[in-house]
């Protein structure tokens, strides 16, 4: 008999929680008006309540994590599940499935849904891979993500009892979530806004058009006149570093190049249709006593990911979730459970994307049907899938690997034919991601917050303030450790000569507590002197007709900032209006904004946030919105009036006590899976354990041989 790998629950208790949820929902009339208060019983048995506020966002409380993300899944396929969806079909590669082939933009005589399909299962994983990898999670996260999906199911299930009245407009597909799609879609929000790279192979055309001299003057290594968020230097580096080394000549990529164009292209066109976020802008301002007129610590965060409209959804969704050991308040994306950006009690953090490289392309020799690797022929990984295509027949995709990754195209120099494949420093590993968002909020001080965020393997800047008056930054993510005979903007040969040494320690990556200044300011710039650009080249100031640095926003902003010395809380919600007015560097201030002021106890912060146009996009069968679609636009335009820059109240209701019912905390204590791994030679290895106060603990640790 097989065991599915997700499983769900029986049909007759589905049919029972529908039926339980078509009684109380009709009773709970609130819910219409998606305001009030709603209770419900999760599949644990623990009961939990969904408050919302004025704007409408939920509040979940419950005594157990698997009743608040329960919860979380149920108030956010209420408010989003349309958008949630389309989330879905584009992170699966079913979007075809559900809309058709779609235009053919590129005049390739492929729809670009078709093509946008194709490129998330080339590049992506089968379900049976995720399957493996939801495996892997330590059971919190593995909770996390099933009392995440079943919310989501009870929500479909009352649209199924009561269409009329709870499935919103352009809602069809019924069929209930699994593990499987949520991983889908934190896999593909975090490549969207934390992968970067991949175009050695354009470098190297413009290296082989316009020459060396021309490529060292406008693509340079390092550039170190590019504004940096750590404002004291190491010395390290005082001249731009552009030495050229490049093994390849007259390479004909231009097939390999216009794949790699139809399949991003496509997915961006599709991204954009389905509404959802494109990459992070994103800017960021923390300060502690020595900048702030009370001497508190502040955080100010804006991640951009597209410029809000009255008439569209956010990307993001607000949400506070309360339960014993986990009890946070801020922003993430439909289908993601938990918060990715936000406040807990007594700290608070923001992301920016990192814009550093962890994507390179490897060119592997290939003989006949095999490629040569370690100076052996080896056999490509060659996965079959079919795309379903409404209205049309299915389309048979072909996905090829290397042991570096997926393969995206086909390269030939005078010396024979090479695979063009690309390999990422997050392989396998992007739903890392919810374990350390997991432990950013239930770190219960700096050491463990800067725990959790070694463990994210995306490229972020990470921006915390805390109730104690620290501020910390930290440049995090997984970055590739290379040969040092391989130029990083170009591609590597890929036949286990030029292979990576590993991963950059997380010690040496850019960070900093407490600077001198009192400020951190970050805008998606260069994170310190010394850290090399990779092949998409973000923070480089060039000659004319070269390319253009794009993240010099940050000096401006730094300006601004310094200007306002010693901050007050109304002085730093006054950079949003510096971001949208000024005439040097205008942009829109944040698809999400959040400003924490804290005090001496939590009856003392000040919080205020917005998520414009508003918390819900449901609208009714009927045709009838609900009026927390677009409450918070008129805050949204108070940045560009000149009278004052109006956020809402950011909600932090008092922590569920830990005992009672469900209580989370291990009676005992809990391992959770050790990390990195695999481990390299003189990397630290690191093992969670979660003990409770008090309790007695035995800790043996044994070799491969059973050593003690």
């Amino acid at each position: 008999m097989s065991h599915h790998p997700f499983p769900l629950f029986p049909f007759f208790v589905r049919l029972f929680i529908c039926t339980v949820l078509f009684l109380a929902l009709t009773v709970f009339a609130p819910l219409l008006a998606q305001s009030g208060s709603l209770e419900l019983r999760a599949p644990d048995g623990t009961a939990l309540t969904i408050d919302r506020d004025d704007f409408g966002v939920p509040s979940v409380t419950a005594r157990s994590e698997a009743g608040v993300f329960f919860g979380q899944g149920f108030a956010v396929a209420q408010d989003r599940l349309v958008q949630m969806t389309d989330l879905m079909y584009v992170a699966t590669g079913t979007y075809a499935a559900a809309y058709g082939p779609g235009d053919d933009a590129d005049g390739n005589g492929v729809g670009d849904y078709v093509d946008a399909d194709r490129w998330v299962r080339e590049m992506f994983y089968t379900p049976a891979e995720r399957a493996a990898q939801f495996e892997a999670l330590s059971p919190s996260i593995r909770t996390m993500v099933t009392a995440y999906r079943d919310g989501i199911n009870a929500y479909i299930d009352s649209t199924m009892a009561n269409p009329a009245v709870y499935r919103p407009e352009g809602f069809a597909d019924t069929k209930p979530w699994d593990a499987d799609k949520v991983l889908a879609v934190t896999q593909y929000v975090m490549r969207q806004f934390g992968q970067l790279g991949g175009d050695e192979l354009a470098r190297q055309a413009e290296l082989d058009e316009f020459g060396p001299a021309w490529f060292a003057a406008n693509r340079p290594i390092n550039d170190p006149t590019a504004p940096t968020t750590i404002l004291a230097p190491p010395a390290l580096v005082t001249t731009a570093r552009s030495v050229v080394t490049s093994r390849w000549a007259d390479l004909d990529a231009a097939a390999a190049l216009q794949r790699l164009h139809l399949g991003r292209s496509a997915l961006d066109r599709v991204r954009a249709r389905a509404g959802l976020a494109p990459k992070f802008g994103s800017f960021a301002v923390a300060a502690n006593g020595a900048a702030t007129a009370d001497g508190s610590a502040m955080l100010l965060g804006a991640p951009q990911m597209g410029a809000p409209s009255e008439d569209a959804p956010n990307p993001a969704v607000e949400m506070e979730l309360n339960a014993p050991g986990y009890h946070a308040t801020g922003m993430t994306l439909p289908g993601i459970p938990g918060v990715i950006i936000g406040r807990a009690a007594d700290h608070a953090w923001t992301l920016t994307t990192g814009n550093t490289d962890n994507t390179d392309t490897f060119l592997v020799p290939v003989q006949g049907n095999r490629y040569r690797f370690d100076s052996a022929l080896r056999p490509f990984e060659r996965l079959a899938s079919d795309i379903a295509v409404a209205g049309a027949a299915s389309v048979r995709v072909d996905v090829v690997r290397t042991v570096h990754g997926p393969v995206y195209g086909v390269v030939e120099d005078k010396d024979g034919t090479y695979a063009a494949a690309w390999r990422m420093t997050f392989w396998e590993r992007e739903v890392e991601a919810l374990t350390a968002f997991y432990g950013m909020v239930r770190a219960e001080n700096l050491r463990a917050f800067e725990a959790a965020v070694e463990r994210m393997p995306m490229s972020f800047n990470v921006v915390y303030a805390n109730r104690a008056g620290q501020i910390a930054y930290w440049h995090a993510g997984a970055y590739p450790d290379r040969a040092p005979t391989v130029d990083p903007r170009l591609p590597a040969l890929g036949d286990g000569t030029e292979e990576w040494a590993g991963l950059v320690r997380f010690e040496d990556q850019p960070q900093v507590v407490d600077p001198a200044q009192g400020t951190l300011v970050n805008w998606n710039n260069k994170p310190r002197v010394d850290w090399d650009h990779g092949d998409h080249l973000p923070w480089t100031s060039t000659p004319s007709n070269g390319f253009v640095r794009t993240y010099d926003g940050v000096a401006f902003l730094d300006a601004d900032v310094q200007h306002r010395l010693p901050l007050s809380f109304d002085g730093l919600r006054g950079v949003y209006r510096f971001i949208a007015t000024n005439g040097t560097y205008p942009e829109y201030p944040g698809t999400y904004q959040q400003v924490i002021q804290f005090g001496a106890a939590l009856n003392a912060d000040r919080a205020e946030n917005l998520l414009p146009p508003g918390q819900s996009d449901f609208v009714s069968e009927a045709g009838a919105p609900i009026v927390h679609q677009d409450d918070q636009w008129p805050l949204f335009l108070s940045a560009y009036s000149t009278g004052a820059i109006r956020l809402k109240p950011m909600q932090f209701a008092t922590p569920v006590d830990t005992a009672g019912e469900g209580a989370t905390r291990p009676s005992t204590g809990m391992l959770d899976a050790a990390y990195p791994n695999p481990v390299r030679s003189g990397a630290r290895l690191h093992v969670p354990l979660r003990v409770t106060a008090g309790a007695d603990l035995d800790l043996a640790v044994y070799d491969t041989l059973g050593r003690r």
